[in-house]
């Protein structure tokens, strides 16, 4: 019997629960590490994996310290992410899917830069709807 490797994704959340239920609903992982701000971290059970076709085995919410600084944001998810994964019981070299479709700019920026140090893939999931005059 061989042993599979957990599919992990690392996320960040913002306003807009669709584009994180599509990534979880595409990639099927078995754990999520979100990063949240404090107001959006709220949202994650309630709207993000509210009737989600796809069940998570394990989820950790890192709560960020001030989403608008991209150095602490950068610190708080190198930080956190060693930390959810010894929470999940998942060594540090699992491999990882970053998806950087939530959240602020800064959370995302942060995301993109810190997931250069670990195993790792991104996601991104965008759309063809815009608003504000196609923006």
């Amino acid at each position: 019997m061989s042993i599979s490797t957990p599919k992990v994704i690392v996320c960040t959340v913002g306003g807009s629960p669709e584009p994180l239920r599509t990534t979880i609903c595409f990639h099927k992982p078995s754990h999520v590490i979100y990063f949240a701000s404090p107001e959006s971290r709220c949202t994650i059970r309630g709207s993000v994996e509210a009737d989600l076709a796809w069940h998570i085995g394990d989820t950790q919410i890192v709560t960020l310290s001030n989403v608008q600084d991209i150095v602490q944001c950068v610190l708080d998810m190198r930080k956190g992410i060693p930390q959810a994964l010894r929470d999940m019981s998942l060594p540090e070299d699992t491999p990882l899917i970053a998806d950087i479709t939530g959240g602020t700019k800064i959370m995302s920026a942060a995301l993109a830069l810190v997931m250069m140090e670990f195993q790792s893939r991104f996601s991104y999931v965008g759309g063809c709807a815009r608003t504000k005059d196609g923006l």
